[in-house]
């Protein structure tokens, strides 16, 4: 995620956080995933003999990419705009966001929720099937380059996951906190 080096994720305002984690959502989405499907696919036709790994391999990161394609689309349909909005609120004293659920404590347990079920279960399931992502000596390039791909969005969502829970979501809170009830 690109960031000004100078400048810590707990400086930054809202409006950036949101923009970090959208365009996290678009690497992922758009760039990582489908080059780690199509690695899948080659190295199950070249690495013959590690079929049974990739088999399990490629059956844990379907899940994983339906799951992280379905949470991104929660997260940009009700948290992102319902934050730019608390955000805009706060800053420009506009209309007050109508409040999803009651507050944002709500959906934010739940995408929490989501984050330990992709860091402790499928994450760490990848990354066990996969032997830590050290390819054998005897791998094709497309194992190796697999194995690359996946150390970065394991990397990629690990700090995806801290951004979020770590910095947006309290700030996020505090924001609401002040905006709706003036705390």
């Amino acid at each position: 995620m690109n960031h000004d080096s100078n400048k810590s994720w707990y400086e930054a305002s809202l409006l950036e956080l949101l923009d970090c984690i959208e365009q996290s959502h678009q690497t992922v989405l758009d760039n990582l995933i489908p080059v780690i499907r199509r690695n899948i696919e080659k190295a199950l036709t070249v690495d013959k003999q590690y079929r049974q790994m990739l088999t399990s391999l490629n059956d844990v990161f379907s899940l994983f990419a339906d799951e992280i394609e379905s949470h991104f689309a929660r997260e940009e349909e009700l948290l992102v705009p319902y934050i730019r909005q608390i955000d805009w609120y706060d800053k420009n004293n506009g209309d007050k966001p109508q409040i999803p659920l009651n507050s944002l404590t709500n959906p934010i347990s739940q995408i929490e929720y989501e984050h330990d079920i992709t860091e402790n279960t499928l994450l760490k399931t990848m990354r066990i099937i996969a032997s830590d992502f050290k390819a054998p000596p005897d791998a094709s390039s497309w194992l190796k380059s697999l194995y690359k791909g996946l150390e970065k969005l394991e990397q990629t969502i690990h700090e995806h996951i801290h951004i979020e829970n770590d910095i947006l979501f309290p700030k996020a809170i505090q924001t609401e906190m002040t905006v709706l009830h003036g705390k």
